[in-house]
């Protein structure tokens, strides 16, 4: 096990995640935060091995396909956070590590109809940013209207929206761990918002918040000028 991986630590970012009330046993996982925070922070390589302890210790052998699926995903989904370059080294770490019995070669989203998905985007979309006070939702497209094109149809669309593996709240984990592992303070807040409005509990949002920083005080990885993560802010 590397230095980085040990028990305490790991028991330790369980408990930080967890600690919101009302969901017994926690409905997001710690484990999924951990994941996409060492992809954020351009540790992939160690995805291998606490994916291996998590087959171990922690996911009951029922539950490895489905959890499996869900962790793909959700490095999946952040493509449009972080970029190809990130989600590709990622999920190709979680693959190496992956045993033939829990690989999927489905292509979900082969699937689904190209409007079916590019209304279900601007519903998503809507959702989070017509909530937010002062937020002006052209101004995206009045930068570069491709660009503008790109998030509302493909990634609100195809890639965020997609409910078939994660429901609302655990793509917005996957996105806020996503903006604070690689240090995104403005659009953060907005997705706390977002996965809030969709159903998260602030306790929740803080527990994903707690465990990328605690990721980053272990790898020694700092913001901005040494900047830490903004809170989460009031509804």
């Amino acid at each position: 096990m590397s230095t980085v991986l040990d028990h305490d630590f790991l028991k330790h970012l369980a408990a930080i995640h967890d600690h919101a009330p009302g969901h017994q046993p926690p409905r997001l996982k710690w484990y999924l935060t951990t994941i996409i925070a060492f992809g954020g922070m351009n540790y992939p390589e160690l995805i291998p091995e606490l994916y291996q302890i998590l087959l171990r210790e922690h996911i009951h052998e029922e539950e490895q396909m489905q959890e499996t699926r869900k962790i793909r995903e959700g490095l999946t989904k952040i493509c449009g956070i972080w970029g190809a370059a990130k989600t590709g080294s990622a999920t190709r770490q979680l693959s190496k590590a992956t045993p033939p019995r829990l690989k999927d070669p489905t292509v979900y989203r082969s699937r689904e109809p190209q409007e079916v998905a590019f209304k279900r985007g601007q519903e998503m979309l809507d959702q989070i940013y017509k909530r937010i006070p002062g937020y002006d939702m052209s101004l995206v497209s009045e930068a570069s209207p491709d660009y503008g094109w790109i998030v509302n149809n493909l990634f609100y669309g195809h890639v965020f929206s997609f409910p078939d593996i994660l429901d609302a709240v655990e793509t917005g984990q996957c996105v806020v761990a996503a903006l604070f592992s690689t240090d995104c303070q403005e659009q953060v807040r907005n997705h706390m918002l977002g996965m809030m409005y969709s159903g998260a509990t602030r306790g929740e949002v803080e527990g994903i918040r707690a465990v990328v920083m605690a990721v980053a005080d272990k790898l020694g990885v700092v913001g901005k000028q040494g900047r830490r993560a903004i809170e989460v802010p009031e509804m």
